[in-house]
């Protein structure tokens, strides 16, 4: 399951600085101008709080937090996949047959077989979500 939640986030053809969580909503940093982004919040968080507890200001905690915040959200949508609810590995399809399939090598090829013989091949569709349910 590592293996392959780990492959999901190398694969990465748009050069995304922010995946998609594997469960729930949100962004995974997964190049290292991600990382450097989520650094840069956690400074300002941090200038934010230490402002505040040294200076007897507890708004600048929540002003600091809120900028830490604002600033991941920027980038998340600016560099990052489009946010939506995901539940475990993403399906590739098949943009013919519109099959689903856990390994994109297994989408590829069944899209490959439908443009060169317009059918199905049973030795591919095997291996599809429909197929095993």
């Amino acid at each position: 399951m590592i293996k392959k939640y780990i492959r999901y986030l190398k694969d990465n053809p748009q050069d995304y600085w922010f995946r998609r969580r594997l469960y729930g909503r949100g962004w995974v940093p997964v190049k290292w101008q991600g990382w450097l982004v989520v650094a840069i919040s956690v400074t300002i968080v941090s200038i934010g709080y230490y402002i505040g507890e040294t200076d007897d200001a507890p708004g600048m905690i929540l002003l600091g937090l809120l900028f830490g915040i604002v600033f991941i959200f920027i980038f998340g949508y600016w560099k990052g996949e489009k946010p939506r609810w995901q539940w475990g590995l993403p399906l590739y399809q098949c943009p013919i047959c519109k099959l689903h399939y856990k390994d994109k090598s297994w989408a590829e090829k069944c899209e490959a077989w439908c443009k060169e013989h317009d059918s199905c091949n049973l030795a591919i569709t095997v291996h599809s979500e429909e197929r095993k349910k």
